[in-house]
């Protein structure tokens, strides 16, 4: 009799059990029914020409990042969940290259975010194309005229030229003391002639002498006539500027060649090993860059970096320059709730900050650019010694915000 009870009782128990299990299950199981839908993000890269230095790590940062995000499944915004594809486009460093490349993604793949392109004349073009359609761009372009109020669905979360001459002239005049005398050899396009209009407005804030600009056109293999010409000013100093790895190897193995022996700097971040198998060894001792952030630098940067060497099986030290553009665009699409309205996507990107490898972030600029569309990263000061890049000294963004007034 006592048996037969304590049977009910466990049937009781039971029915009870599965009376309140039964809805929660059915909700998981709802839950994981949801279907994944597809995010697609438009990338145009330089993934070939002089700019593919630009472009590879670029890329790879973002896959690898991609990959992340889709390992458990995907992301979720507005209660849906979503696996990230990227469509990853060629510019080919040239504006002409980025229009079709933009054309493609809008039209044809229906993208509503595009990170890119790497190459000014190319952001100012596809600017120019896409802002009527609403289309979110987080850009890389060097010209000032990519961002401004005119490019409302534009962001730049690279610093550029604008934000690195000022501080680096400063860093120059405090730190260089035998320094008089500039000479700048830089491309002949928008890029170039925005860096050497920095270098100059700049310099000459700080006391400098600037010599007369020598231009070459993308594509020049000789450079030891223009060289030539330039070192016939007398420079101590002589600032590359915005030369791609292939172009500013040749130029540094021809001044080198010629017999200058004063300082040289560059302001991007290149492949090291690349850049010394082209100049020389020998030849690039002492070559200094501005913006090239060392990852033991910062734990952020250091575990990004080991994530990359991991997954490439090397290291491009510019890759930390693109370490933000797709968690920007994630984090906000998650605070948004959407993927369609991209409107609404702008409003809240610009409300937020943001933590990435580079640190903490936010949007600034308004004094500047007329519109806080820009992010202000740290960027390091480096010199390459025994073929090997050495940190100098990590400038914090905050002090770019102060020198240029936008704190």
């Amino acid at each position: 009799m006592k048996r037969t009870r304590n049977m009910f009782l466990l049937f009781g128990v039971g029915i009870i059990l599965l009376l309140v299990l039964y809805p929660f299950s059915d909700l998981c199981a709802q839950q994981k029914a949801i279907p994944t839908k597809t995010l697609k993000v438009g990338c145009i890269m330089t993934l070939s020409g002089r700019g593919a230095g630009f472009g590879i790590p670029f890329s790879r940062t973002l896959i690898m990042q991609m990959e992340e995000y889709n390992k458990d499944g995907g992301i979720n915004v507005g209660g849906e969940k979503y696996k990230i594809e990227l469509i990853i486009e060629d510019e080919q460093y040239t504006a002409e290259g980025a229009r079709i490349a933009a054309e493609k993604l809008i039209h044809r793949d229906k993208v509503k975010f595009l990170l890119g392109p790497v190459s000014s004349s190319g952001t100012l073009l596809v600017n120019s194309i896409v802002e009527e359609l609403k289309i979110i761009r987080l850009t890389v372009g060097n010209s000032p005229k990519t961002v401004g109020p005119q490019n409302k669905y534009g962001f730049r979360p690279y610093i550029t030229v604008t934000e690195r001459k000022p501080v680096m002239y400063k860093w120059i005049k405090d730190n260089l003391l035998n320094v008089k005398r500039i000479g700048c050899l830089g491309v002949d396009d928008e890029t170039g002639h925005v860096n050497v209009e920095a270098a100059k407005k700049w310099g000459e804030t700080y006391g400098f002498q600037f010599c007369e600009p020598v231009f070459f056109p993308r594509g020049t293999a000789d450079f030891f006539p223009l060289t030539t010409k330039l070192l016939d000013m007398k420079p101590d100093y002589i600032d590359y500027g915005s030369a791609a790895v292939g172009e500013v190897g040749l130029q540094v193995k021809a001044g080198r060649q010629l017999g200058f022996k004063g300082y040289m700097s560059l302001d991007f971040p290149q492949n090291l090993s690349e850049f010394i198998r082209i100049a020389g060894k020998e030849n690039v001792e002492g070559f200094m860059f501005f913006d090239t952030l060392i990852a033991e630098a910062r734990p952020s940067t250091k575990v990004f970096m080991e994530a990359y060497v991991a997954r490439w099986k090397d290291w491009d030290p510019y890759a930390i320059k693109f370490s933000v553009y797709l968690p920007i665009l994630i984090e906000t699409l998650k605070k948004a709730g959407t993927v369609e309205d991209t409107t609404k996507v702008r409003d809240t990107m610009e409300k937020m900050e943001f933590d990435t490898p580079m640190g903490r972030i936010r949007w600034s600029g308004a004094k500047t650019y007329g519109i806080a569309h820009q992010i202000f990263t740290p960027f390091g000061v480096t010199k390459v010694q025994n073929g090997e890049l050495v940190g100098i000294t990590v400038i914090p963004a905050e002090r770019l915000l102060e020198v240029l007034g936008e704190k």
